[in-house]
């Protein structure tokens, strides 16, 4: 009657492989949780740096407003105190008539 051994044999196997397979398959989502997580990491960190650079061009937006702003006020300073030196009435100097080109 070999077919006791052999059962015996076809058993081993059998307990082996399906031994075999869950350590595999463990170690496969071992792997895959780290991967996993590791991924995660990383998408956190560029979202909290896509967060923080999204507030830095708002800042600097900001900035670049104000800056204009301030360029554009020096430039109409500039224009209207042109305007007022040319508008200014020529004076005289220590009894020295300046002739004034309006008058003829």
């Amino acid at each position: 009657m070999r077919s006791g051994p052999r059962r015996n044999g076809i058993k081993k196997n059998i307990y082996r492989i399906t031994r075999d397979f869950e350590s595999d398959k463990a170690l496969i989502h071992a792997r895959f949780d780290g991967e996993k997580n590791v991924l995660v990491g990383k998408i956190e960190a560029l979202e909290k740096m896509a967060s923080s650079q999204a507030a830095l061009i708002a800042d600097l937006s900001t900035k670049s407003e104000l800056a204009y702003e301030k360029v554009q006020d020096i430039a109409n300073r500039a224009v209207t105190a042109a305007r007022r030196e040319s508008y200014i009435t020529p004076v005289q100097h220590a009894g020295v008539a300046v002739k004034d080109d309006k008058q003829g």
